[in-house]
């Protein structure tokens, strides 16, 4: 018996080993420092459950993992995207297909392969270090998102009420296929459900971005339109130039809910094709590209509308500003209620010191909502892990090492190993 699995084991290494898994134990336990740097990252605890699974497959660490005593590696040397594709490889043996009450007429051939738990194996090493690996690319968007909440904060505000309801049921949906990644991934048919979901959002949010778009280029035609008779229509142009900049956001948020979607269903379907890879970071790019474009008219217009303005004294800035409802500037540019009861106040006060605050903290709240408008980070932020999520599935070296209870991953590019070797 003991020849038999020793066998088994030798078949299922010699198997691993032709698709470039690897593994290695040793007793030393290495210091995180080390790890760090040697260029390894620390995994969450929440991912030991999956190395733990993939460590407890593979013959020569079975045995000891369930102790997690001393180091146990598992590096993959010919990236995940080589792997998935060689599961489709050789091995199988042709048979003939003869008819029923014939004498053996033969009809057809079908394939057979040899019955082994190697290539079993194989796949649930590959599965599970697509899942480790989806979680890895997840994590890095999971500690930004508290600092992305903050910046779509004010969007939020500025939704109509039927929109708002769909675009935060719709983000707050990926933010759960974030946070849940590793659950869904365990069960197919919840997987699946999840990829229609996302792709569902992803179209949605292509139809807002279009609406966006038409709504946008319909105020850039107003806002034409009143600047060709500037002194009669003053007092309506800070106003237009108010509704683009909510267009500008509502697309943005809609552009980055529909980025992230993309992402996610790479990540979530486990897809390793370079070209569509790609082809998903154009179709952003163009995206985005479109979004700059939009901005950069907002962002002219305001200041030149700042530029026009500064001839007028406080009260008839304010008065170009102000959009009054009984006795109160309750409506003021940027839809900003505590600034509007500011330059209330202002208006009311006698002192020309009160009303230069308050100037100053428009002009200063119209440069901030620039710059909000501006800041492209998040959409940067994914493109680049497209791009390594590229690499790192389809041209690098992947290593997990378990080590004193604590789990470890490092990628390193195909190329630059082989140099080493070399």
């Amino acid at each position: 018996m003991a020849n038999e699995n020793e066998s088994i084991n030798n078949e299922i290494g010699n198997y691993l080993e032709a698709y470039g898994i690897h593994s290695l134990s040793e007793e030393a336990v290495v210091l995180p420092e080390d790890m760090a740097e040697a260029g390894y990252q620390e995994m969450p605890d929440s991912h030991i459950g999956n190395i733990g699974i993939l460590f407890q497959q593979i013959p020569g660490l079975a045995a000891n993992a369930a102790s997690y005593h001393g180091t146990y590696r598992v590096y993959f040397d010919k990236s995940l995207g080589v792997l998935q594709q060689a599961k489709q490889g050789d091995g199988f043996l042709r048979a003939n297909v003869v008819q029923f009450g014939t004498n053996n007429k033969i009809t057809g051939q079908a394939l057979l392969k040899a019955a082994t738990v190697g290539p079993l194996i194989a796949n649930v090493a590959f599965s599970t270090v697509s899942t480790v690996t989806g979680q890895y690319f997840l994590s890095e968007i999971n500690d930004k998102l508290s600092q992305i909440e903050k910046k779509i904060d004010d969007i939020r505000q500025i939704l109509e009420n039927e929109k708002r309801s769909e675009l935060q049921a719709d983000y707050s949906f990926l933010q759960q296929v974030i946070q849940t990644f590793e659950y869904i991934q365990l069960n197919d048919f919840h997987k699946q459900a999840t990829l229609q979901q996302i792709q569902q959002i992803r179209i949605h949010c292509l139809s807002n971005l279009n609406f966006y778009n038409t709504a946008f280029q319909q105020k850039k035609d107003t806002l034409t339109d009143l600047k060709t008779n500037t002194k009669k229509n003053i007092k309506n142009i800070p106003f237009v130039i108010n509704e683009i900049r909510d267009i500008v956001l509502l697309y943005k948020f809609a552009l980055y809910t529909y980025a992230l979607s993309y992402y996610l269903e790479i990540l979530t379907a486990s897809n390793t094709e370079s070209k569509y890879i790609n082809f998903v970071r154009n179709d952003i790019r163009a995206k985005i590209k479109c979004y700059r474009e939009i901005v950069k008219f907002f962002s002219d217009e305001m200041n030149v509308f700042l530029n026009e303005t500064k001839v007028y004294d406080a009260n008839a800035f304010f008065d170009i500003c102000s959009n009054f409802i009984g006795a109160s500037a309750s409506q003021l540019l940027l839809r900003n209620p505590a600034l509007g009861m500011m330059v209330s106040d202002a208006i009311k006060s006698k002192s020309d010191e009160k009303k230069k605050e308050a100037r100053s903290e428009v002009e200063k709240q119209i440069k901030a909502a620039i710059k909000q408008c501006r800041d492209y980070t998040q959409f940067t932020q994914l493109d680049n892990n497209l791009a390594k999520y590229d690499s790192v599935i389809n041209n690098s070296k992947l290593e997990i090492v378990s080590s004193n209870d604590k789990t470890y991953i490092k990628f390193s590019k195909i190329e630059d190993e082989d140099a080493k070797k070399a």
